[in-house]
């Protein structure tokens, strides 16, 4: 078997890459993920919309739609770090993690029995 034969073989045998980077999405995830994001746009608009008539887009709105985009913003920083970097930064996220809920639980504010 010739040389380019062999490359052809290894490339055919290897998954598809959705982007340069490696990126692998999985369509049902993917997918889950897009019609939740559509029911929460859905659902915040429609209890947002009778607070402010008068305007088209009511500023509640507005600001989930900024908080979704900044989400989106997250998610394509986080996907754009290699694996290792996250399997390196787990043990100190956890911990920082930890230590916000204990901070909540000592410091937060209780609101209706919620803190």
């Amino acid at each position: 078997m010739s040389t380019a034969a062999r490359r052809r073989t290894r490339a055919a045998a290897r998954p598809r890459e959705v982007a340069s980077r490696g990126w692998q999405v999985d369509p049902g995830v993917g997918g889950a993920a897009v019609v939740l994001v559509s029911l929460g746009v859905v659902m915040s608009y429609s209890t947002t919309a009778p607070l402010d008539m008068e305007v088209t887009v009511p500023p509640l709105f507005r600001q989930h739609l900024l908080a979704l985009a900044v989400g989106g913003a997250g998610m394509v920083g986080a996907m754009w770090l290699p694996l290792r970097i996250w399997r390196r930064l787990a043990l100190p996220i956890w911990a920082v993690s930890v230590v916000l809920l204990v901070a909540t639980h000592l410091f937060g504010v209780e609101a209706n029995g919620a803190r």
